[in-house]
């Protein structure tokens, strides 16, 4: 068995040309605001991808910086005002805030038509309750790709999901058990999480764990979907990014991967533009 490994580069272009057309329709383009707080310089990076595909597929985005100086206070308000904001169709409010900071609170602040991220509190409240909101990034990203790409009916699918973060497994497991599918959720203090995956036919690894996942966490003709992306420096002292998957042992075991990065990385910049495109279609 040769083991496919997904483009996730390729792929992402496909779903921006969509997004493109759909962004067509608008009597006007859609204005996206990605609001920083200080300059972590993972943040600035990834602001500046957003920044860079949302004008290729015709969406109006801009960075909006404040200096942590200014406090939490400053950031709500400035977060409030854009919520009233007509002109505002998407608010993203970029993660991580600094130490200490309320980030929940922070994410609750957007509307839940404008959180175009899926994160807050009524975001969460309307997902539960079958209501139109936007799905998170990643998570909608991953379904998309299992079930578009991959050609998966996610009812009864055997998935686990390893990790539970605010972003990406948390609201990934609502989907999925929302969605009917048996889900194994592995935590840090889960028993036996090697067995456990071994019987699932998908795993996503989305704990920031680099290299957690081997060969014997695997059953042979598995899917794995590599969420992770963590920095180290390697033996001549250059910084990579590692995903959570070790993936050097994992040909001819498993059918089918995403490479850590360029995999659900850029499907996940896709998918976030694509919520900000179906903004006008979203219901009261």
């Amino acid at each position: 068995m040769m083991t496919e490994i997904l483009n996730g580069r390729a792929l992402g272009q496909q779903w921006l040309a969509e997004v493109a057309a759909k962004v067509k329709t608008w009597p006007q383009p859609p204005r996206l605001v990605i609001v920083q707080v200080g300059n972590n310089p993972a943040s600035t990076v990834y602001v500046a991808k957003k920044l860079e595909a949302a004008a290729a597929v015709g969406i109006v985005a801009e960075r909006l910086h404040l200096n942590p100086a200014q406090g939490q206070a400053a950031l709500h308000s400035t977060l409030h005002a854009l919520a009233r904001d007509v002109a505002t169709d998407g608010i993203i409010v970029q993660t991580p805030l600094p130490e200490g900071w309320n980030i929940q609170a922070a994410l609750d602040a957007v509307p839940w038509r404008k959180d175009v991220d899926g994160l807050s509190a009524e975001s969460a409240q309307r997902r539960a309750a079958g209501l139109p909101c936007h799905l998170p990034a990643t998570p909608a990203a991953i379904v998309r790709l299992l079930t578009q790409v991959w050609g998966y009916a996610l009812p009864n699918l055997p998935i686990a999901v390893i990790g539970n973060g605010r972003v990406v497994g948390a609201p990934l497991r609502e989907i999925l058990v929302q969605r009917g599918a048996q889900l194994t959720a592995i935590n840090r203090d889960t028993l036996h999480p090697q067995s456990l995956c071994q019987q699932a036919r998908v795993v996503v690894a989305a704990c920031g764990v680099p290299g957690l996942v081997t060969e014997h966490w695997l059953q042979r003709g598995a899917d794995v979907i590599d969420v992770g992306l963590t920095p180290e420096e390697n033996d001549s002292g250059k910084k990579i990014l590692r995903g959570d998957v070790d993936s050097a042992r994992l040909e001819g075991l498993v059918a089918r991967r995403t490479p850590a990065p360029g995999g659900v990385g850029p499907l996940t910049v896709a998918q976030l533009l694509a919520n900000v495109a179906a903004i006008d279609s979203l219901g009261n």
